[in-house]
């Protein structure tokens, strides 16, 4: 899990960089990856800004729309992110 947060914290184009070449392309083709790191940049916009708008947090962390926010959101926590914003001692590192 470590390695997964190190890495939601770093863009695409930043990970190739640092990558030898023959993995550059699977950084860019990994689809779980990308998934990972708009779940925790919203996990850490939720913990933030628990009052945030939601579509305003899905937005900024890379979701096509609220629905799919949800969708995605509760798929790696088993929750919906209201419910992870009210939820003052879930952090994203609890959740799986």
């Amino acid at each position: 899990m470590a390695d997964a947060r190190a890495v939601a914290h770093r863009s695409h184009r930043r990970l190739a960089r640092h990558q030898p070449a023959a993995s550059r392309a699977d950084v860019r083709r990994c689809p779980d990856l990308t998934r990972l790191a708009r779940f925790l940049r919203a996990c850490r916009r939720l913990r933030h800004a628990p009052d945030a708008r939601l579509t305003g947090v899905a937005h900024d962390a890379g979701f096509y729309d609220q629905a799919h926010f949800i969708h995605e959101f509760r798929a790696f926590s088993g929750m919906t992110p209201g419910e992870f914003a009210a939820s003052p001692r879930v952090s994203a590192l609890d959740v799986e």
